[in-house]
């Protein structure tokens, strides 16, 4: 019997595989709010109209990952020692990234509704 090649990963699981590089290199809220919606356009140009309501609903389910994820990391920064300057600097960076693709999803889930 033939093995069958792998299932590519589902949309939003790449999505967060790509949303955490961007958060982890730190990148800028502006870069990552323009990843993400990048993201929602390819998703709603690939899907027919009459499917739109799947595409609401990953969002909705990434939103929610993405809201686990800032309230994690903001602990995380909690626990952080406060005399590590680089350290603190890199999480608090990486949290404005975690927001900003949050923020932005929240905001393509309104446009959506």
């Amino acid at each position: 019997m033939a093995k069958r090649p792998p299932r590519p990963p589902a949309p939003e699981t790449h999505a967060l595989q790509h949303l955490a590089e961007l958060a982890q290199r730190a990148a800028d809220s502006g870069r990552v709010r323009r990843a993400v919606e990048a993201m929602v356009t390819d998703w709603l140009m690939d899907t027919p109209p009459a499917e739109h309501a799947l595409i609401h609903e990953c969002i909705a389910d990434l939103h929610a990952a993405l809201a686990e994820g800032v309230e994690a990391a903001q602990e995380q920064i909690d626990d952080l020692d406060r005399s590590d300057a680089a350290g603190q600097r890199q999480a608090q960076q990486s949290l404005a990234a975690l927001q900003a693709a949050r923020d932005a999803l929240a905001a393509a889930r309104l446009q959506l509704a």
